[in-house]
């Protein structure tokens, strides 16, 4: 796991996690509401990570192939 992606799941849970207890929450339902919330963060950062891969990958292929081409490679071959 990045470290990024690790603190901003940790700060998620810890964030609804407090916003919970703040608000008068039990322990074991804000509790597993964190956890929730901690789950969640991972998704939406694979989700993130997968769209923005989906829409840069034809810059970076035509770039690496241009770059290939220009090395001399026979990118037939590839």
């Amino acid at each position: 796991m990045h470290p990024v992606e690790l603190l901003t799941v940790v700060a998620a849970a810890v964030g609804v996690g407090w916003l919970l207890h703040q608000l008068a929450w039990p322990l074991y339902a804000w509790l597993p509401a964190a956890l929730l919330a901690a789950v969640g963060m991972m998704t939406l950062w694979v989700v993130v990570w997968f769209v923005a891969r989906k829409i840069s990958y034809p810059y970076l292929a035509r770039k690496r192939r241009r770059e290939l081409r220009e090395s001399g490679v026979d990118i037939t071959e590839l």
